[in-house]
């Protein structure tokens, strides 16, 4: 059986076709959840009180806000060897 290696360069192609594809569409969902976590956090207190009406209508933990939304954890300093 032998390799035919045109074969092998269309799968090839279409393969890093698809990753393009995939690369593409998940960076335009990161870009459209930020959007909506920057929207979201001028209306803080709107979403804080919506989250403790909820509280006594689930019968699920609903989590709390304590922070802003657009506000980033910093991982601080690495460990030094």
């Amino acid at each position: 059986m032998t390799l035919d290696l045109g074969q092998v360069t269309t799968q090839i192609e279409a393969m890093a076709e698809n990753l393009r594809l995939t690369s593409r569409t998940r960076s335009d969902r990161v870009a459209s959840a930020v959007e909506i976590l920057r929207e979201q956090s001028q209306q803080f207190d709107r979403l804080k009180a919506k989250i403790e009406l909820s509280r006594g209508k689930t019968t699920w933990l609903v989590a709390g806000l304590k922070t802003g939304l657009d506000r980033g954890n910093h991982a601080g300093t690495p460990a030094t060897e």
